[in-house]
């Protein structure tokens, strides 16, 4: 299981990212999770009502069904939720938390920006930070290659959750055109890239505010030498 904390129990809620959107129907481009059920869900709660209260009983934004089947699609393993954000007039925090992910489902591709591809939404989620402890991809999850786009995010992908243990399994990963908030950050996201032991992907962090350390060569090698694309200021050589 790579994508819940299993400490918080199946149908416990667990933290996804934070959002700073204002839309009133606030979605994923694409967020495809194979296999939800009636019990996977999705809430959004202001940070500081969290803070406060440390619940979700009445979540700030409330509490929708990862695929509630009366949605833009039939398709089961596509999320068909939205959320009214228009209250959020300054672009506050919004904390995102899943909650009743089956034994065994794994996303397989999570896409945060319009990507004008078929089957997405032209939706901006306006990420702020991700956690990839809870949300990560599985290898080759329905017989198809994984794949997360983080790119463009309007108020700036800040922090990615990601530790020099961190394994990333997708093969695309764009990060491109965003604000990260600290070097290590690109570091880890490198190195987190390399863990996951895939070959011929595509790895794309350009423009993103920050430039790697030597603390990822290693890693940047390790992922040429396995046929990935990597766009981006290579890490120097130490």
């Amino acid at each position: 299981m790579r994508i819940i904390d299993r400490k918080r129990g199946q149908h416990g809620w667990n933290f996804l990212g934070y959002t700073r959107s204002n839309s009133s129907a606030w979605g994923f481009d694409r967020f495809r999770l194979f296999h939800p059920n009636g019990n996977t869900k999705i809430a959004l709660v202001d940070y500081i009502s969290y803070i406060s209260n440390q619940n979700l009983i009445n979540p700030t934004y409330g509490i929708q069904k990862f695929h509630s089947g009366g949605g833009w699609t039939t398709d089961s393993f596509e999320h068909d939720f939205t959320f009214d954000l228009s209250g959020n007039v300054n672009n506050d925090l919004i904390m995102i938390f899943i909650s009743g992910i089956p034994d065994g489902a794994e996303f397989q591709q999570i896409y945060a920006s319009p990507t004008g591809f078929s089957k997405t939404r032209g939706k901006n989620a306006d990420l702020y930070s991700w956690d990839f402890k809870n949300g990560n991809t599985g290898i080759n999850v329905g017989g198809f290659e994984t794949s997360i786009r983080m790119d463009s995010q309007t108020t700036g992908l800040r922090g990615l959750g990601l530790d020099e243990n961190t394994k990333l399994y997708a093969t695309t990963l764009k990060f491109d055109d965003n604000d990260l908030s600290d070097f290590y950050e690109l570091d880890y996201l490198i190195i987190a890239a390399d863990n996951g032991g895939q070959s011929n992907g595509n790895l794309n962090y350009s423009n993103i505010g920050q430039i790697p350390s030597n603390a990822s060569r290693a890693a940047y090698d390790s992922l040429i030498s396995r046929g990935w694309t990597i766009t981006g200021t290579p890490p120097p050589i130490s």
